[in-house]
């Protein structure tokens, strides 16, 4: 009797956490230099002068454990209510066995922030939400002695 082919074994990896920064760039002995780190998701709150001006630097990296398999990765960015402000498509990501896990690194395009409020970066892999990093936007208070 002949035995049937085993199926590639597929395991996404754990998402064990987020750092948003403003860009990122790996570094020949792995390491990871951070630019401009707004924060360990979910304590982020990115300060804005004010809202409905692209923010054309921003960086979601994501820490993740040990896997197996070929993903076709994507971010989706929304806001409280669900609107889609961005999806940043990596393409196919292979997973393999890695004792120190791996990092995936999206670099969003300028983003416009419209509202104060809460945001979430959701992880795709194959179409499916696999996890996902909160953080809030703000602007600061206005005076009561603005326009007086």
């Amino acid at each position: 009797m002949r035995s049937s082919p085993r199926a590639p074994r597929v395991l996404f990896p754990r998402i064990e956490g987020c750092v948003i920064c403003l860009k990122s760039q790996p570094q020949a002995d792995g390491l990871l230099d951070i630019e401009g780190m707004f924060g360990l998701a979910p304590n982020v709150t990115i300060e804005m002068d004010r809202l409905g001006i692209p923010m054309t630097q921003l960086e979601f990296v994501f820490f993740l454990g040990s896997g197996e398999g070929t993903f076709d990765m994507a971010l989706r960015v929304v806001d409280s209510g669900g609107t889609v402000l961005t999806m940043i498509e990596l393409g196919e990501v292979e997973f393999t066995p890695a004792p120190h896990g791996h990092r995936l690194r999206f670099a969003a395009p300028p983003m416009l922030f419209r509202k104060a409020g809460r945001y979430r970066a959701i992880v795709l892999g194959n179409g499916r939400e696999h996890g996902e990093a909160r953080f809030r936007v703000a602007v600061p208070e206005e005076t009561s002695n603005e326009g007086a």
